[in-house]
């Protein structure tokens, strides 16, 4: 019988909580205070590498891989694993190209890149714009999460857990600034990684180790990793799953909440380690939280009853909660270290974002015109605002999430592609072409944009989706606790409205649309994994042209070096050279100024 949270659950959760709350307290009040900018989004510059390398690892690795991969793999199978590689490859990509170019530069902002590049403040101000708009959704899509999971396991009331974590996440992030959301993400790593190590323990033991849990998902057609079709409609691929993604993570380096924390560490070696140190971290949680997926379906196979294709529960990353409120049916406050796991996971995300979009909207709107009329403390007070302001905005966006429904994996990363795969276009476009001009990098971002959001918007209005796999059995499921089946029934009866993933009836319409996708535009079969490359593509395709036309190679000569990929600056070798010995000269003709004016002093 599946039980709910019993009051030590919600003790040791409350006691992670307030320890996170503390880490605020600590730093707004015993640790110098938070009374610059440099201190309260910065964190002074003297971050090490392994707390930043942490604090990247469970930015991006939120409710959504506590949720979403296991409900991902539920449905779908083990494809999605390889994923992981891809995630490597792109954090790879950052150390080898980001780093070196942006940290020399000792900038604020992501964006402040694309001004001083393209020496026009428009192409930094509409990727500012987009990215506030993407991170709005994407922490909405944060706060969703353990919402919706207390919304299945305990009816507790989804208004009241989305303001949980918005409320927990705002306090600790404006009162202590940067280096209280760096160290609240390490003490919350080290409580996601109690948790799932806790499920895949206990796991293993009820279902009978890691060879049944192979063995039943085999049997069941749920183990494949050798989908190699060069189809860019499949949904899954090694390609999209490996290239697809990797270009994916790479676009997340140029984000604000990556680039913050690589310009938090005080010098390029010690942000190209954090970078390098997060990626066995990004692979092992993926892994463990993919594998607790096919143990969550091989369990459910042994009890007889799979509640996903018996309608007990409603959405794919409610596949887990269900899970785990099962296996740890009699050991006391085990759940409770799950539920502490799965809203760190989401604190720590949203306290990632909550710092970053204050930081943009200053960097980039405010101090470039109003910052002389701002105090220090003005300017800190003014971001602690914001962050108030944002975190009201996660919870709509959140409800809104909720009632839109559908596997939160795919939703996240179409959303986040639309956006990033255009911004990162600017980006390649600025530190590989000499030609490209601010005129091309507007077009082209707009371009990759709207083609995105076209392709993304089609697939819903056609109804696209690739059918899931079939379910496990149902034989024994009137063995389930009829008070949970009607309060799932109860919670389903809210939500008739929205896209259901899950009931037999729309996997029966998903047959059907899957049966005349003739009738479907091809654009919008394509998978979303490949919408972030599209997005670059486009972007550069269509940039070069513009730049092209409006006189890019007039001002090719004017580009410094310094805003190259430190690769691209080797196929120019004589340049490189004079811009070296320009540099040179002009640091020893400062150094003699100094000189003489101390000179003057004495």
């Amino acid at each position: 019988m599946i039980r709910s949270f019993e009051a030590w659950d919600y003790v040791i959760f409350a006691i992670c909580l307030a320890i996170s709350l503390g880490i605020g307290i600590y730093h707004a009040f015993f640790a110098g205070g938070q009374n610059t900018t440099e201190k309260y989004y910065y964190g002074n510059r003297n971050m090490g590498a392994i707390p930043v390398a942490l604090s990247m690892l469970v930015t991006y690795q939120s409710s959504i891989f506590m949720l979403g991969y296991p409900g991902e793999m539920y449905i779908y199978g083990s494809m999605f694993w390889l994923s992981f590689i891809g995630v490597g490859l792109g954090f790879v990509l950052v150390a080898v190209f980001l780093v070196p170019l942006f940290h020399p530069l000792n900038i604020r902002s992501a964006f402040e890149y694309l001004e001083l590049r393209f020496k026009s403040k428009a192409p930094r101000l509409l990727a500012s714009f987009m990215s506030i708009i993407l991170y709005i959704i994407f922490m909405g899509l944060v706060v969703y999460g353990p919402a919706i999971t207390l919304k299945t396991v305990t009816q507790f009331p989804l208004w009241a857990s989305m303001l949980i974590v918005a409320a927990g996440g705002v306090f600790y992030t404006s009162i202590g600034g940067f280096k209280a959301v760096i160290w609240a993400d390490v003490f919350q790593s080290i409580i996601i990684v109690i948790g799932i190590f806790s499920i895949l323990i206990q796991g293993l033991i009820k279902v009978g180790g890691s060879s049944e849990v192979w063995r039943i998902n085999e049997m069941y057609g749920r183990i494949q990793f050798d989908e190699f079709s060069p189809d860019i409609t499949v949904r899954h691929t090694i390609w999209g799953l490996v290239i697809g993604n990797m270009i994916q993570f790479f676009s997340l380096g140029y984000s604000q909440m990556i680039v913050q924390r690589i310009m938090s560490t005080p010098t390029s070696s010690k942000a190209v380690q954090a970078s390098m140190f997060a990626i066995p971290g990004f692979a092992l949680f993926g892994s463990i939280s993919c594998f607790l997926g096919l143990m969550a379906f091989a369990y459910n196979v042994q009890q007889g009853c799979d509640p996903l294709a018996k309608n007990i529960i409603v959405r794919p990353e409610q596949a887990l909660p269900y899970f785990v409120m099962d296996i740890f049916d009699n050991i006391v406050a085990m759940p409770g270290v799950f539920l502490a796991a799965l809203f760190s996971a989401s604190l720590s995300t949203l306290s990632s974002g909550l710092n970053s979009l204050p930081t943009i909207i200053w960097e980039d709107f405010i101090k470039p015109h109003f910052g002389k009329k701002f105090s220090e403390n003005q300017a800190t007070l003014f971001g602690k605002v914001l962050v108030i302001i944002f975190g009201a905005l996660a919870i709509g966006f959140a409800y809104l999430a909720y009632l839109v429904g559908g596997p939160i994996v795919q939703m996240t990363s179409t959303v986040s592609s639309c956006f990033n795969g255009p911004i990162l276009g600017m980006f390649v476009m600025g530190a590989v072409f000499k030609s490209a001009n601010s005129k091309g990098a507007i077009v082209g971002c707009l371009s990759g944009f709207i083609f995105l959001l076209w392709i993304a918007l089609g697939k819903v209005v056609e109804k696209h989706v690739t059918p899931r796999l079939p379910g496990g059995p149902v034989t024994n499921c009137t063995s389930f606790s009829i008070n949970h089946i009607n309060n799932t029934q109860a919670f389903r009866s809210e939500t008739t409205y929205s896209i259901n993933y899950t009931t037999t009836e729309i996997s029966a319409e998903m047959m059907q649309s899957s049966e005349g996708d003739h009738e479907v535009l091809g654009v919008y079969k394509i998978s979303y994994m490949w919408y972030t490359t599209i997005g670059m593509v486009v972007c550069i395709a269509v940039g070069m042209i513009v730049s092209l036309i409006t006189g890019g190679l007039k001002s090719a000569d004017d580009v410094e070096f310094r805003y190259l990929f430190p690769l691209r600056r080797m196929f120019d070798s004589k340049r490189v050279k004079q811009y070296e010995l320009k540099e040179k000269a002009k640091w020893n003709s400062e150094k003699e100024t100094s000189v003489e004016l101390v000179g003057e002093k004495s």
